[in-house]
């Protein structure tokens, strides 16, 4: 199975960084200091596509409360 396309940062648009940790763990952040999600990063997954795959995730847009 091919590892989904990365999407950019929710906030400010720059392309997401797939990194892997010293712990050998797979995380997504961005890192554009003028984003308003500066310093959020997924939290750490066993494979790189489970990164990925959480960074990817989006809020449902929630129109009920209207």
């Amino acid at each position: 199975m091919d590892e989904p396309k990365l999407l950019p940062c929710p906030w400010c648009g720059v392309p997401g960084e797939v990194e892997k940790s010293a712990y050998g763990l797979w995380f997504v952040l961005c890192r554009n200091g003028l984003c308003a999600g500066m310093h959020v990063t997924t939290s750490d997954f066993s494979t790189r596509a489970e990164a990925v795959a959480a960074w990817n995730r989006r809020q449902e847009e929630d129109d009920s409360h209207l």
